[in-house]
């Protein structure tokens, strides 16, 4: 992968997970991940433009 057109060579991802939390006994406990996105996406951290792979 090369550096962005603004010269940045930072990306970061779409969130695709979230976790499931549920309160047990007055506890948080962890339920499960979950999956949102099956494909990753990239994006210039500087300037947002996304970085197909």
């Amino acid at each position: 992968m090369k550096e962005c057109k603004c010269s940045s060579n930072e990306f970061i991802t779409q969130l695709n997970s979230y976790d499931l939390y549920q309160v047990v006994d007055g506890k948080l406990k962890f339920q499960k991940s979950e999956i949102i996105n099956e494909k990753t996406k990239f994006f210039c951290r500087e300037c947002g433009t996304e970085r197909k792979m």
